[in-house]
């Protein structure tokens, strides 16, 4: 348990430390009579806006994509293994069928959760890019 709230202190500190260049950097500007929050420079040039959609790629979603693909990766082997276990003990009764098809279910869900934060990560759009 301790463990558990060890990584996710972790993961939040890591999270403020990234947004630190944002609050730093970022200025207003007004176009007319409207403000808006802008986080580049000018003076900085084009080099900077593609870094930092670069860094904002890797970080914000390769990273967690990696991560998540991983772990999820080792949920669907320890379920198809423990799958193939119950098959085994439980030769061709209907109640391994069940299982087996329970957890299929849970194996699509897992795959469907995948794909969709890929999509819905993909499909955003930084505002400032």
């Amino acid at each position: 348990m301790r463990k558990t709230i060890y990584v996710a202190v972790a993961i939040w500190i890591v999270c403020l430390l990234l947004s630190v260049p944002d609050l730093v950097i970022a200025h207003v500007k007004t176009y007319g009579r409207t403000p808006f929050c802008d986080a580049y420079h000018e003076d900085w040039g084009d080099r900077y806006k593609k870094f930092r959609t670069m860094f904002r790629f890797i970080v914000l979603f390769a990273c967690p994509l990696v991560v998540i693909s991983v772990f999820y990766s080792a949920i669907v082997v320890s379920l198809q293994r423990r799958s193939r276990e119950c098959i085994d003990t439980v030769r061709g009764g209907e109640a391994a069928a069940r299982q087996l098809d329970s957890r299929r279910k849970v194996l699509m869900q897992l795959l469907l959760v995948v794909v969709l934060l890929l999509f819905y990560t993909l499909g955003s759009k930084d505002p400032e890019g």
